[in-house]
């Protein structure tokens, strides 16, 4: 007869769930955003006291690389993978740290993005390691 453990699960998981659920939705949104910029040719940037056209092809494709590897970091957490809890924290710290560099620009998107990541990265530093299955 084997004896099991109780499962190490609490119901904190759900935080877990919720920043995996997160990661994938942003994986997904910079894909498609990705393959936007990769099959437009052409974007025209104007300020108050220039106009720019850029080609934003290879911007494109690092947002499909990013989110990619977002999505791959989405999926591992959920199974409890130790290497997605590490780069779920620190993809999570990459945005939070842009969207402070954004803050002026538009400061209630970026104000929300930087209060989800952090959201994220508590989860997933207080709560990662009740995903991992026994």
């Amino acid at each position: 007869m084997t004896v099991q453990e109780p499962s190490q699960r609490s119901g904190w998981t759900g935080w877990i769930t919720f920043a995996s659920v997160l990661i994938i939705l942003s994986s997904i949104l910079s894909i498609i955003a990705g393959f936007v910029a990769v099959f437009s040719k052409k974007v025209i940037l104007s300020g108050a006291d220039h106009t720019a056209v850029l080609s934003v092809s290879s911007w494109g494709w690092a947002h499909v690389a990013w989110g990619l590897f977002l999505l791959m970091v989405g999926i591992g957490l959920l199974s409890g993978n130790f290497l997605a809890r590490i780069f779920g924290v620190l993809g999570a710290l990459v945005s939070l740290v842009l969207s402070f560099f954004a803050l002026f620009q538009s400061p209630v998107w970026a104000g929300i993005v930087i209060i989800i990541d952090l959201l994220i990265i508590w989860a997933i530093m207080a709560h990662g390691k009740e995903m991992k299955k026994s």
